[in-house]
Parts: structure tokens; sequence; C-alpha cells
């Protein structure tokens, strides 16, 4: 039987393009813009980041990373992008950028990396992922071969639900655990067609399974996957306020009861799976902040904010932030 050791979005990430929960339309176009600058698009969690590491594996060597929602500024263009497209390639053939995330870029980093994409276009080739397209400026959309993640109709939907539902299935066969097709079905649907939201879900629920208990998850016991996957969120380490609303977006009229879910259970999966003993000395602070988010949800007009809002406090105090 296998356990989690790592994340399972990680320890289940495609490695070649075959193993990409991909439409055929998506797949047909990859192989035919082999050659490009290719800038792929979509909600969340739909494969684009599998799918650029993919494009440029075995090209390390050759390679500079970018983070657009880290290293957004234009003095990560003049310097770093720059000074990268001015070598040549160690093995003599393309280099390659990769800018994830690229809907973060400023303005002035657009408008320099447009004059870098020009001067270098013989022997760099540029791959980009965004969430929202309608950020990138069109003169930089002119320079890309867009591929749109994104089912087109609903018969690419249910391709698409259909390749979701037997890798879940495949997924759980590996951990060891057993669930019936309605639960499957039930697994994708919650948060299609986000599958790094999906393979969140399944790791709580494979997690919450106790020593000795049946490994099988079931329709009632998944129920709580909605406020579950906030338990790993809180316990990030990572207090990106942009990050956590998309997480934390749940439909209104299940906020309180999210929150009041939450507060229940989080004491004990925090004594479970805390990292240190540090951190969990810091408990008596997270229940109070906890306390006070439950008071707040009574008053504030956005209760999703303050859900969101909640998580942070969490996140910042295990941060080591007051």
């Amino acid at each position: 039987m296998q356990t989690l050791k790592s994340l399972l979005v990680e320890q289940f990430r495609p490695k070649q393009m075959g193993e990409v929960l991909l439409v055929k339309r998506l797949r047909e176009q990859l192989e035919q813009y082999q050659d490009t600058n290719i800038l792929l698009h979509s909600p969340p969690g739909m494969g684009k980041t599998s799918v650029a590491k993919i494009l440029v594996a075995g090209h390390e060597d050759d390679l500079l990373l970018i983070n657009g929602s880290k290293e957004n500024g234009i003095d990560v263009i003049r310097t770093e992008v720059s000074n990268f497209c001015m070598t040549m390639s160690v093995y003599g053939g393309k280099k390659f950028i990769l800018i994830e995330e690229c809907d973060g870029l400023t303005e002035q980093a657009w408008n320099a990396l447009r004059a870098v994409m020009e001067e270098c276009s013989e022997h760099v080739r540029f791959i980009a992922t965004c969430n929202y397209i309608q950020k990138i400026p069109a003169p930089i959309l002119s320079r890309f071969t867009c591929i749109n993640f994104e089912p087109a109709n609903n018969a690419e939907r249910e391709e698409l639900r259909s390749l979701y539902e037997g890798r879940v299935l495949w997924v759980l066969n590996q951990l060891g655990v057993q669930a019936s097709d309605d639960t499957i079905r039930e697994i994708v649907n919650r948060k299609f067609p986000d599958m790094r939201s999906i393979y969140n879900d399944i790791e709580l629920q494979v997690n919450a399974i106790k020593e000795g208990e049946n490994r099988v998850i079931r329709v009632s016991t998944y129920e709580s996957a909605t406020y579950n996957h906030l338990f790993a969120i809180a316990m990030s380490g990572d207090p990106d306020p942009i990050r956590n609303y998309k997480y934390t977006l749940v439909e209104e009229p299940q906020v309180e009861h999210v929150i009041l879910a939450f507060s229940k259970h989080f004491p004990d999966y925090f004594i479970k799976y805390a990292r240190s003993s540090e951190d969990l000395a810091k408990l008596p602070m997270l229940i109070m902040t906890i306390a006070d988010s439950q008071r707040d949800i009574k008053s504030v007009p956005d209760k999703v904010i303050a859900l969101s809002a909640m998580i942070l406090r969490l996140q910042k105090i295990l941060g080591g932030e007051k």
C-alpha cells in the first residue's frame, strides 16, 4: 500500500506528454506548434504547468525559469532575461525561457519583454502560462501561439471529465483506496476542471482514514471536502492573498458552515500534521484567531472575504508573523 510522502499533485505530476490529461484538440495543437512561442492559458489546475515543464524537459542547461507572480518587474527583463538571451546555447541549439503565471508581469515588464522577443527570436523560444489571458497586452499575444486548455464545448467537457474520472480511479488504486463509481464522479464534479484541487481533496480524504479502518472513500465521507482542503492551505506557509481567495471560494450560503466545520476539526488536524514543536506551541493563538473569525462572519458583508482573511491570518501566525 502506497503512503503519502509528498503532495499528490507533485507525486503524480505527469512526466511525459502522454500522461497529461488533454482532450484530442489540445494534444493535436501541442504537436503542431512544437517549435513556436506558446502561451498556455486556462483557469487554475488544468495542466498548464505540467505541459510547460514537459516542453522544456531535457533543456535544463539552456533554460531560464521566471515566475511572473514574484519576479514581475522590468528589472527582471533587463537583467536576467536580456543577459540570458545574449549568450549562445550550451549545445548550439535553441534556448528556452519559461514564464509561469505571466499574467502577473507589470506593463513595463511586458514592454521590455516585447523588445527582447524581437531581438532574440532566432535562437530563443518562449513558453508562458497564465490564468487570465485578458491581462496580456495584444502586441505580446501576437508573438505567441495561444492555446486554451478550457473545454471548447460540451463534448470536450465530457471527454475531459471522463479522463479525470479515469485518473482519479488510477490514483486511488495506487494508494490502495477504494471508491465507488458514484464517489469518483462526485470527487471530479466538485472541483472540475481544477485537477490540482481534486488531488488536494483526495489527499485530505486519504489522510483522514484512520489506521485499521477500511481504506474506502464514500460519497457520505467526501462531503467534508468543501472545507477539508482549507486545512492544508492554512498550514502551507504561503500567505498569498490572491491564491487564498481563489482556493477559499465557496458558495455564499455555505461560508458559515465551512468556518464552523473548519473550527471544529482544525485543532485535531493541526496536532496531527504540525511540522514542529514550535508550531504546536502556536495552537492557542490559532484557536483564538479562528474564534475571532467566527465573530467576524456575523458582521461582515462579504463572508467569502472573511473566510479568506481567516486562512491568511493562520498562515501568517505559522510563518512567524503576529
